[in-house]
């Protein structure tokens, strides 16, 4: 009898302690889902379809509201061109959706690489007819780059991604040669 008092504090201690504990847990991360209009299959197909491929540092950030979404936009400072009409050291504004502006806030599309202040990229970009820059395919046109090496976020994002963990040197020889073609 002793040891089914025992038993039943130490349930109710689990369910008054521990239960309340697990409900204050890091809240899942929230995303928006988006279906792409555009997506494709190899990063040759979109190497060609691109305006401009440039290697960029993120140099600052603002938001801005247009309806009742919030989008960030990145200025980048073009580090080097691999395909591009924009000159080293030039500036461009890279659009994406997400961020949080007063009282509206839009989560970043599920598997899309948000662009962080101060990080250095490899990016596929289009040209938008308000100036500004999208990256290709959504979430398949923006490579980080970590220790010399190219890395997709995503290695999934293409049926052939012959890119991912490549040195930089041998991602722009293979651009370049896939542009030659």
């Amino acid at each position: 009898m002793k040891t089914m008092r025992s038993f039943t504090l130490l349930l109710i201690q689990f369910f008054i302690v521990v239960m309340p504990l697990s409900a204050c847990s890091a809240k899942p991360k929230q995303t928006t889902q988006a279906s792409w209009t555009t997506h494709y299959n190899s990063v040759e197909e979109m190497t060609n379809a691109s305006d401009e491929i440039i290697i960029t540092k993120v140099v600052s950030q603002s938001l801005e509201l247009r309806v009742d979404m919030v989008f960030t936009i990145s200025e980048l400072e073009v580090v080097e061109r691999i395909k591009s009409s924009t000159n080293n050291g030039s500036t461009l504004s890279v659009l994406q959706t997400g961020g949080k502006k007063g009282d509206f806030e839009t989560y970043p599309i599920e598997d899309v690489l948000m662009l962080s202040k101060g990080k250095t990229y490899l990016l596929f970009l289009e040209k938008t007819d308000e100036g500004h820059y999208l990256l290709m395919g959504g979430y398949q046109g923006v490579a980080t780059i970590q220790s010399g090496k190219v890395v997709f976020p995503d290695n999934e994002a293409f049926t052939q991604n012959k890119l991912d963990r490549l040195t930089l040197d041998q991602v722009k020889q293979a651009i370049k040669l896939m542009l030659n073609k």
